[in-house]
């Protein structure tokens, strides 16, 4: 064994040198070798408290970002069961506004002034307006519209034809001839059995076929 300090080839197995005395246990390759193994040991100790901080970080951002999207879920569940509803209490008036008639209603919205009832006291008209008028702002729109335009056609407030007497449309005793008009409902039409409030309108005046009753 070659003596790290002076040189000198001592025998295999010695612990000092016979020429200076050294120690002869360990060598500088030895505690560089014990040096880097230190070295490499703490640089793996740190890497692995970064990779766990970065872990517990990432880990925090996930569990945020998932009550996020949770929420979000549960507001879009929301607002397609809202949507839902909708479309499902539009789909059932569907059947309801059957006979409404763009044509007779033009305009996208209505005060009560502006609606025309010939046939049906104002009163009733007040009614069927107010029962329409969802949301209470005074103006219909939409199937607000409809809905009125259903009432005008439907309502118990409605003139209704030969019998009904919950309107005061007429109170003679004489008979005469009831059609009803596809704008104006049922009304007493004039002598070639026409709806005289179309022809004051300019409108068709013809009344639906087989309905002409002479009360």
């Amino acid at each position: 064994m070659k003596c790290p300090k002076c040189g000198l080839d001592n025998e295999d197995g010695a612990k000092f040198c016979k020429s200076c005395g050294a120690s002869l246990g360990s060598s500088p390759k030895g505690e560089e070798s014990s040096k880097n193994t230190l070295i490499i040991a703490v640089t793996a100790i740190i890497c692995i408290c970064i990779i766990a901080g970065a872990f517990i970080m990432v880990s925090g951002n996930n569990s945020n970002d998932s009550v996020a999207v949770n929420e979000s879920d549960t507001n879009s569940s929301s607002e397609l069961s809202t949507s839902d509803s909708s479309s499902e209490s539009s789909n059932d008036n569907s059947d309801r506004y059957s006979e409404f008639s763009a044509s007779e209603w033009p305009e996208s919205s209505y005060t009560i002034n502006d609606i025309y009832t010939a046939h049906t006291p104002e009163d009733a008209k007040t009614k069927m307006f107010e029962q329409a008028d969802f949301n209470g702002d005074g103006v219909l729109t939409g199937d607000e519209i409809k809905e009125m335009d259903y009432l005008l056609k439907h309502s118990e407030y409605t003139y209704n034809g030969p019998g009904d007497t919950s309107s005061s449309s007429s109170s003679s005793s004489e008979k005469h001839w009831y059609g009803q008009c596809t704008t104006h409902g049922w009304v007493m039409l004039n002598s070639d059995k026409h709806c005289p409030y179309c022809i004051e309108e300019g409108l068709d005046p013809r009344v639906l076929k087989n309905s002409i009753v002479y009360e």
